[in-house]
């Protein structure tokens, strides 16, 4: 095989390792912030419908320092969430973590199917720089990927998430 097509499959298969590694980290990044977006949503519903109830009803008279608690709390909790935006941060996540899959499956695509099709070099070297650079894009356009999600990608990965094997 000649020269070029070897390198050309290496640099893709290096673009294909680092976006599964940059898609299941950001992947994992959505599925947190979902859950904080739920747990915080949940927890404001909850302690406001308690404060609610609580006020309205005839219960003791010091019941109402509790739904003081409960009304602050949720004030407090409505404040966080206005504040992190956690389901602002599961999609820009999720939409990183999509970018990354479709640049690992044409990298795949690249060097899986173009390169032994008897395309010219030429134009598969154009299409490797054309992923390079949309990886570099991406790089500098997505969240930065916290540290324990890319430890959880990279456990994943190990574990055989990202396999396609057929059993």
């Amino acid at each position: 095989m000649d020269k070029n097509i070897d390198n050309i499959i290496t640099e893709s298969k290096r673009l294909e390792y680092d976006a599964l590694y940059s898609f299941k980290g950001h992947f994992n990044a959505a599925v947190f912030w979902d859950k904080v977006h739920l747990w915080l949503g949940c927890t404001i519903a909850i302690t406001s419908v308690f404060a609610g109830s609580i006020i309205f009803s005839d219960a003791q008279p010091n019941w109402d320092i509790f739904a003081a608690i409960m009304a602050l709390g949720s004030g407090i909790l409505a404040a966080v969430s206005t504040f992190l935006e956690p389901q602002t941060k599961a999609n820009a996540f999720r939409k990183a973590g999509a970018d990354y899959k479709h640049l690992r499956d044409q990298a795949r695509v690249l060097y899986g199917i173009k390169s032994g099709s008897g395309i010219d070099v030429g134009c598969l070297i154009t299409e490797l720089e054309s992923l390079q650079t949309h990886s570099h894009q991406l790089s500098k356009d997505s969240p930065a990927i916290p540290k324990w999600a890319y430890l959880a990608a990279r456990e994943g990965i190990k574990d055989g998430e990202a396999t396609y094997d057929s059993e």
